[in-house]
């Protein structure tokens, strides 16, 4: 049997599960259990560890699944965040943001490092590694799943300004979070293979959110291009779809491309980039509620997908 027809086995014996998982999800519903909580427990099941309905190596071969959903999820978070809404909650959503996102990290990342040495995997390691290590960890303490949380909310209809809140505030530290862990990683990678943090090499960190910010803006307008478009929504959908999972595939190739002629590879953040293109498209475009319409449309398709492969 070659690559391909693996590939095509593989393909289907998930989307087969993740239709099955979908209907029994629902009975999470009985028990007060957000349905997400269903798509989780059903992956973990037929997965790898228990009954192997899916081998282990779908990790790898269904990986562009995530990749498309990770790129609608950035579409959905932004999209949440219309200015006009949120306008009068500013405040509380700037402090909260900015209170959790720095004490969280700064606690985390000395917390980490402090018992490094009772860590098995970290207690041999060089110092600037350990403080790499630190520093990640912290960064991760710090992101929360906006998937997660526009699911539920989506699924309990919830409005109002606690709900705003609690969504602005989720969606803002994911958006900082990106860009932190954006620059956290680059200089933990110089720490572990020990490049010398020059001007040069905080200039490639900044040309890279620079650039990242300037993909954001062009898949704004490739988004507006494509909701101009008089076709079928479901076709606008998928070509909405693909616009992100392109943005991926464009970031594999640049890394590939810059790891074969420079010493450090130039990253784009696919996340932000998305972010960025949602968010315009929100704000400062006629299409906004057609935009939603859409995303609303397909995120149980996607939602029930990314969870039952993320369980």
């Amino acid at each position: 049997m070659n690559p391909t027809q693996d590939f095509i086995f593989l393909l289907s014996g998930f989307l087969i599960v993740t239709v099955a998982a979908n209907q029994i999800a629902r009975l999470f519903r009985h028990i007060n259990l957000p349905i997400i909580t269903g798509f989780l427990i059903m992956g973990l099941i037929t997965g790898p560890f228990i009954l192997k309905l899916i081998p282990s190596q779908s990790k790898d071969s269904l990986f562009f699944i995530n990749e498309i959903s990770l790129a609608f999820i950035a579409f959905a978070a932004s999209g949440e965040l219309y200015l006009k809404e949120l306008r009068n909650r500013f405040k509380s959503i700037k402090w909260m943001t900015f209170s959790q996102l720095g004490v969280t990290f700064i606690i985390g990342s000395l917390v980490v490092f402090l018992v490094s040495s009772q860590i098995h995997f970290m207690d041999d390691l060089p110092r600037n590694t350990k403080v790499a290590i630190s520093m990640l960890i912290g960064i991760i303490f710090v992101a929360r799943s906006p998937a997660s949380a526009i699911a539920v909310i989506s699924e309990m209809r919830a409005k109002g300004p606690f709900t705003r809140t609690a969504l602005g505030v989720t969606v803002v530290k994911d958006f900082l979070v990106i860009v932190l862990f954006s620059i956290i990683l680059s200089i933990s990678v110089a720490l572990v293979e020990g490049i010398a943090f020059s001007l040069t090499f905080l200039f490639i960190i900044i040309a890279e959110l620079v650039v990242s910010f300037g993909l954001g803006i062009a898949l704004s307008g490739l988004l507006k291009v494509l909701l101009t478009l008089r076709i079928h929504r479901v076709a606008k959908t998928v070509y909405i779809l693909a616009a992100g999972y392109s943005i991926y595939l464009l970031n594999h190739l640049i890394k590939s491309i810059s790891s074969s002629y420079f010493e450090k590879a130039f990253l784009i953040e696919p996340l932000l980039v998305c972010i960025i293109g949602s968010f315009i498209i929100t704000n400062y475009s006629r299409y906004r509620y057609e935009f939603i319409k859409l995303i609303n449309d397909v995120s149980p398709i996607i939602y029930a997908a990314f969870f039952t492969l993320v369980g």
